[in-house]
């Protein structure tokens, strides 16, 4: 049930707007020089055929930073990823499809989304429930969902977690016990495709990165990019 209010929420989210507004990196906060790292350490990925192709979203304080695709949407047709490449996210494994007249049938799966779609619904996460000057969540519920729940565990069981889980997130709770970069409060979520989003409210940073890789997250992209973009941040 979870998953299903998230996914009703984003399909509420989404309109039929342009993308989010862009900046530059350096406006932004963030070293350029250190953003080529991340390129370079993403684009190795998609060389060494571990992904066939890759895209990178990156936004901060509602504008995007930096957006890259690498590599290939269809290897075989040599088709490359391109902004407005649909994650789906050949055959869906929940037997889905996002073509008109197919549907979703899954609460709790087959979401269907372009990376700056999903860049403005998750700003408007981050914003603490509002987008383009409207109210999509109320801001108590974004607090609420974003709360860590497991602390109703025991405590020999939630005591050693570095990351507690809300309604539908992940949230960061212990910077110590974590492996890469982080801030306390930095929540979202994946998808079994390689397909990540998190969300950090203090630095007010957006990360979207689109694989579209089984089995997931297999070569560990995920926490090279994000120590990646948090090391390009001043």
């Amino acid at each position: 049930m979870n998953t299903l209010i998230f996914a009703l929420t984003f399909l509420v989210a989404v309109s039929a707007r342009a993308q989010l507004p862009t900046t530059s990196p350096k406006a932004a906060g963030f070293d350029p020089a250190r953003l080529e790292v991340l390129h370079a350490t993403t684009r190795r990925f998609v060389d060494e055929g571990k992904h066939a192709g890759i895209i990178t979203l990156l936004a901060r304080d509602g504008k995007i930073v930096d957006f890259r695709a690498y590599g290939y949407r269809d290897v075989e047709k040599q088709l490359p990823m391109e902004r407005d490449t649909i994650f789906v996210e050949h055959k869906p494994i929940v037997e889905t499809w996002p073509e008109p007249g197919r549907g979703i049938e899954a609460g709790g799966a087959g979401i269907f989304s372009t990376a700056d779609d999903y860049a403005r619904f998750a700003q408007m996460l981050c914003n603490g429930g509002t987008l383009d000057g409207q109210r999509v969540l109320g801001r108590k519920t974004v607090e609420l969902m974003t709360a860590n729940h497991m602390v109703t565990l025991p405590n020999n069981q939630a005591a050693t977690r570095q990351k507690g889980f809300g309604f539908g997130v992940e949230v960061t709770t212990d910077l110590g016990q974590l492996s890469v970069p982080s801030s306390l409060g930095q929540f979202g979520w994946y998808g079994a495709a390689t397909t990540y989003c998190q969300i950090d409210p203090t630095e007010r940073i957006v990360a979207i990165s689109l694989a579209q890789h089984f089995p997931f997250n297999e070569h560990n992209f995920f926490a090279q990019f994000q120590t990646g973009y948090y090391q390009a941040l001043k």
